[in-house]
């Protein structure tokens, strides 16, 4: 008779414990809602601000070599040498981003 008051026990512990698990799983998935000045409730969404990478911080680690690239359209690109002992310039695209291009 013990055993069996000893398992409905370990039961509705196992079972509390369970029930709070997902309550608080819950509660971290509801939306967010903020108060605007007009009193009005929205939506409250967090804004992911992309890392944009800039020239500076893409040759921020690396060396100036005296070395320049040129491109078959014929401009001309500093030649910087990366931590790692690889070679790159930083060329910008049409969209206006920077990008290191590794010459091999």
């Amino acid at each position: 008779m013990k055993n069996c008051t000893i398992d409905r026990l370990i039961f509705i512990c196992a079972l509390c414990a369970l029930c709070f698990v997902m309550f608080s799983a819950g509660l971290s998935a509801q939306s967010r809602y903020a108060k605007d000045s007009q009193g009005n409730y929205t939506l409250a969404t967090k804004v992911k601000t992309p890392t944009v990478p800039t020239y500076e911080s893409l040759t921020k680690n690396a060396e100036l070599s005296a070395a320049k690239y040129r491109d078959q359209k014929g401009n001309t690109f500093a030649v910087f040498l990366s931590k790692n002992g690889k070679v790159f310039f930083v060329r910008q695209s049409k969209a206006g981003n920077w990008y290191r291009t590794y010459i091999d």
